[in-house]
């Protein structure tokens, strides 16, 4: 979950980026800045999520100890309920990753295939183009001039390294196969690669007007997908760019602009709460009531049931490993231990459920070291509640810490008296267990006040 959740967020980062770059800067003539932008964008888009800058002033969260309910069986844990809907996502998310890097490897490997050729004019379909240091010319069908424009331009592309980018950028896609804007983002790149050769070519001195004829003869040829191709298929633009001022006007105000459209992404995933280390107080406890209705079982709607019933005479097996644990249970063999909701009339504490939650309130301290340890989790505690009313028998089933198992069994051992439970119009014993989660706060990682 924590990694769909980075790569979803490192998305939302790149669309942010990108649609500065297209707001303010596809325009421009500022090439080698433009080149800068787009490629800076894929590690910031990265980095981004994964900040965490304690610029945001600290939230005072309480030490919090949640009651979540009677039950017959331990709660299993709430994250299981979202396993199946996470699993299919990764496994989505894994298949369309795994689609585009075989595409990428089977054009890498047509590439070599090509560059290994000992004869170009046994692959005389491909245009001109250059694969890191490599530069494919089909010289054959060239006359001499055109032959030295298209070579200084392929000469940008090794020299300046533009399939590097080219490679990151593909492996920014295949991790955000997903996001239409990292595609966008390659095309960009692609495009300002074109922009930069273009600029070198015509510094050399060559006429605009032929080499946009050059340019236009060139435009039916075939190149493989992530080499740099001397007839890339973004003529008109290029065109555009050639004959156009070199812009500088307002460049300057852009980049004042550009500031806001980074710190955007900073603050909507960046920002944390600052953590400070304040002083615990073991007092200071709150209370939440996480219940579940359940029809036809009790009179209170808000409490969980699951019902079933142990009997000693006919399931010892069973008893020995579960509630004839007790001392008081063995001496004897005719009573039975039933579970909530498995009788007429359940056991009440004095005053109902609400006055069980505000004596737990009252009653349990969160431990000081725990709190000074960070010491968190779910205790499950099992208790019965005799046909005297008494709590007896309490016992941790689930344990995170010592400091915690022992405090909650104090409180539920100081519990008073209850109303007890009947079953066919006698007083019989009930089995409660009971989970209680210690929790810091909300945001597990900011200290606690």
């Amino acid at each position: 979950m924590i990694f769909l959740t980075c790569i979803l967020k490192s998305s939302v980062c790149a669309a942010l980026l990108w649609i500065a770059y297209y707001a303010l800067f596809r325009k421009e003539t500022h090439f080698a800045f433009n080149r800068f932008y787009l490629l800076s964008v894929i590690p910031l888009s990265s980095i981004i999520p994964l900040l965490r800058l304690p610029l945001l002033p600290p939230a005072e969260h309480a030490p919090l100890v949640t009651i979540e309910g009677f039950s017959a069986e331990p709660l299993a844990e709430t994250a299981t309920q979202a396993f199946p809907t996470i699993t299919l996502l990764l496994v989505i998310y894994f298949l369309g990753a795994g689609f585009v890097a075989f595409r990428f490897c089977k054009q890498l490997y047509h590439m070599r295939r090509i560059i290994a050729a000992s004869r170009f004019s046994d692959t005389k379909n491909y245009s001109a183009f250059t694969f890191f240091r490599k530069i494919c010319i089909n010289s054959s069908t060239l006359p001499a001039g055109d032959y030295e424009k298209i070579l200084w331009h392929e000469q940008v592309h090794a020299h300046q390294l533009h399939s590097v980018d080219l490679v990151v950028a593909q492996l920014f896609v295949m991790l955000q196969w997903f996001n239409p804007f990292a595609w966008q983002l390659k095309k960009s790149i692609v495009a300002t690669h074109e922009y930069l050769a273009d600029a070198q070519v015509l510094a050399h001195g060559v006429d605009v007007n032929i080499y946009q004829q050059l340019l236009f003869r060139q435009t039916t040829g075939v190149y493989p997908e992530y080499a740099n191709g001397f007839s890339y298929s973004l003529t008109k633009k290029r065109l555009i760019m050639m004959t156009k001022n070199n812009t500088g006007k307002f460049f300057a105000l852009k980049l004042c602009f550009m500031l806001p459209a980074i710190a955007l992404p900073v603050a909507l995933f960046g920002l944390s709460t600052a953590e400070t280390v304040s002083p615990v107080t073991p007092t200071a406890a709150s209370v939440e009531t996480h219940t579940q209705a359940v029809d036809n079982v009790s009179k209170e709607p808000s409490v969980k049931f699951s019902v079933y019933t142990q009997d000693t005479k006919k399931d010892t097996a069973k008893t020995k490993k579960t509630d004839l644990t007790d001392k008081n249970v063995k001496k004897s063999k005719k009573e039975e231990v039933f579970l909530l909701g498995a009788v007429d009339v359940n056991p009440e504490f004095p005053g109902g459920q609400g006055e069980m939650m505000k004596f737990i309130f009252d009653n349990l301290k969160y431990p000081k070291e725990a709190a000074e340890k960070k010491i968190q989790g779910r205790v499950t505690v099992e208790f019965l509640v005799r046909t005297g009313g008494n709590v007896d028998n309490v016992k941790v089933l689930k344990s995170v810490d010592p400091l915690l198992d022992a405090e909650a069994v104090r409180v539920v051992k100081a519990m008073p008296a209850w109303t007890p439970g009947k079953h066919k119009g006698k007083t019989v014993t009930v089995r409660f267990i009971l989970p209680i989660v210690f929790q810091m706060s909300k945001d597990k990682e900011a200290e606690t006040k």
